[in-house]
C-alpha cells in the first residue's frame, strides 16, 4: 500500500499500486509527488518509484514542475473514518469493565441486595439468590474480559489492525445480553462502526 502528500500539503491513502497508478493518469499525481511505500519511512518522489515509471511515461508526469502539477483530489482518510467507532468501542469497553467490577465486588463483599421475603415467585426467588451468589461473580468476570477485550479491540482497530476482532466486538457489543450496562449505546456504535469497516477501502487499510 501507498501513501501521498497531495499538493495541499495533505497526506492521502493508504492506496493499492493499481489505485495510485489510476492516479497518476487522472492527472492527481505526477513524478514530483512524495509518496511512501510499503515498509517505507522516508518519502519520495512518485519518479524515484521503479513501479510507476511506466505510468508516469505514458501521461508524461515523469518531468512536470511542480507549479503544473494538479492538486490531488480530497480521498478518505480510512484512519480518520474508524477512528471515531475505534474509540467508542474503547469506552463501551471501559464501562463494561467499570460496572462489572463494581457488580464483581458486591457479590464478593456481599453487599449485593439479599432477598429478605419471596417475591412470590419461586422461581424469580431462585434468580435472584443465584445472581446474588456464585453465578453472579462468573458472570460478573466474564464481563470483565468482555470489557477488556472490547477495549483492546478498539486500540487494535484505530492502528487498523485486527479486523476480525474488531468486527466481533462490535456485534457483540450490541446484543443486550452481552452489554446490558450500555447497550443504547452499543448498538449505534456497534451500527457506525460495522458501516465502516464493510468500505471496501476499509478492508484494503487492514489488509495492508
Amino acid at each position: 500500500m501507498y501513501k501521498i502528500i497531495g499538493a495541499d500539503g495533505n497526506q492521502y491513502g493508504p492506496v493499492s499500486l493499481i489505485e495510485l497508478q489510476g492516479w497518476i493518469r487522472e492527472r492527481r499525481a505526477n513524478g514530483d509527488t512524495l509518496a511512501q511505500g510499503p515498509g517505507m519511512a522516508d518519502w519520495k518522489p512518485l519518479r524515484e518509484f521503479p513501479e510507476f515509471a511506466p505510468t508516469l511515461q505514458e501521461v508524461g508526469g515523469l518531468g512536470v514542475a511542480p507549479s503544473l502539477a494538479v492538486p490531488a483530489a480530497p480521498v478518505i482518510n480510512v484512519a480518520e473514518m474508524v477512528a471515531g467507532p475505534a474509540v467508542g468501542l474503547i469506552v463501551i469497553g471501559a464501562l463494561v469493565v467499570a460496572s462489572n467490577l463494581f457488580g464483581l465486588l458486591g457479590n464478593l463483599l456481599g453487599l449485593a441486595m439479599p432477598v429478605t421475603q419471596s417475591t412470590g415467585d419461586p422461581n424469580m426467588d431462585k434468580v435472584i439468590q443465584m445472581m446474588s451468589g456464585t453465578l453472579g461473580v462468573v458472570f460478573a468476570l466474564i464481563g470483565v474480559l468482555l470489557g477488556i477485550a472490547t477495549i483492546v479491540a478498539g486500540i487494535q482497530m484505530r492502528k487498523l489492525k485486527s479486523y476480525s476482532l474488531a468486527m466481533a466486538m462490535l456485534i457483540l457489543n450490541m446484543i443486550p445480553c452481552c452489554n446490558s450496562c450500555c447497550c443504547l449505546v452499543g448498538l449505534p456504535i456497534g451500527i457506525w462502526g460495522l458501516t465502516v469497516l464493510m468500505k471496501p477501502e476499509v478492508k484494503r487499510a487492514f489488509q495492508s
